[in-house]
């Protein structure tokens, strides 16, 4: 699809260099006789305030109109030549561009393509699952009370993760297409204790405690809401991830431009081969990031990062498998 684009971009790029080449040429081409024929003019003049014989005048001028018509060709085999080289090189810098511009276009039409493709199977599985149960149900000629309840009981488990999934999707969309942000002059340290507020219950279920201690009020300038949301994720995946009973830490540095916010836990690690592609939609590495075991869609660090992109800040991971990882979100200090 994109090879067609190409080549009618570097097409287009490649007709605008040979009309500025062929304007510039004639306009050369134009001079440089104007001058040829202001030295002939000035060449006749001068034999004509001498008294030269007719004979010997006519062969001057017939040399010196022979230098002249010469001199036309080769200012015109010379032009040819500059042209020639100058539209063979513009040919291939028109499609090293016609690439480069389109690399930007194409790699978003591959992450729709992707994201539409992965979005669809994970909306289908449920859907399938509750088809492919009820039908069975159905089938069944001595279906009980207690075996319809089951069945609903578990239909509505499905249901439930199609919310999720459905609510999880619209979050995507919205931070991904969201250029605008409320930017607020906001202390990391009231950041940092909302996001760990909101995941008391979920680490206390695993019996996980959360050190945020000793965490500077330096001031960074955000969407307060939308760091929030990405930092609960990241707490979130830490604690998925994390054995019961561990620890989860949250530490704040900062110097005179940025501020970094680093969430370590001690849990099962990621792969290296997995970290490049961690923050991708629907990624979920195969040794430690399983759908099965966390119920989760691949989905959260993907919003985390288009979240704290949008705020105009990054973030990394370094991880080691069965030692745990670090996620570092990096903000622009407020002024």
């Amino acid at each position: 699809m994109f090879d067609n684009t190409y080549l009618k971009l570097a097409g287009l790029y490649l007709l605008v260099l040979a009309v500025i080449s062929f304007v510039f040429s004639a306009n050369i081409y134009q001079l440089s006789v104007q001058e040829l024929q202001k030295d002939l003019h000035m060449h006749t003049s001068r034999l004509n305030q001498f008294r030269v014989p007719a004979q010997t005048k006519a062969l001057v001028l017939d040399e010196a109109n022979d230098q002249y018509l010469s001199s036309k060709s080769r200012i015109v085999a010379r032009l040819v030549v500059v042209n020639l080289f100058v539209l063979t090189a513009g040919g291939l810098l028109s499609y090293y561009l016609a690439r480069l511009t389109l690399r930007p276009i194409e790699k978003a039409h591959k992450s729709l393509e992707r994201f539409t493709a992965d979005a669809s199977h994970e909306l289908r599985t449920p859907i399938a699952a509750m088809q492919t149960e009820t039908e069975v149900t159905l089938m069944n000629p001595k279906l009980t009370v207690e075996e319809a309840k089951q069945q609903l009981q578990s239909n509505l488990e499905e249901m439930q993760k199609l919310t999720g999934l459905t609510e999880t999707l619209l979050q995507v969309a919205r931070f991904s297409e969201s250029d605008l942000v409320n930017l607020e002059s906001v202390k990391v340290s009231m950041l940092v204790k909302q996001a760990t507020k909101k995941v008391e219950v979920m680490a206390k279920a695993k019996s996980i405690n959360i050190s945020a201690t000793n965490i500077p009020g330096v001031m960074v300038k955000v969407d307060p809401d939308g760091i929030e949301q990405a930092l609960i994720i990241i707490l979130e995946n830490a604690i998925k991830y994390s054995e019961k009973g561990q620890k989860v830490m949250v530490s704040v540095t900062h110097d005179k431009n940025i501020v970094k916010i680093a969430v370590k836990d001690k849990g099962k690690g990621i792969a290296k081969a997995d970290l490049k592609n961690i923050f991708e939609r629907f990624y979920r590495a195969d040794s430690s990031r399983t759908k099965n075991d966390s119920g989760g869609y691949g989905l959260g660090l993907s919003i985390a990062k288009n979240i704290i992109q949008t705020n105009g800040g990054s973030i990394s991971v370094d991880s080691v498998e069965g030692f745990g990882s670090v996620f570092t979100v990096t903000l622009k200090k407020a002024e």
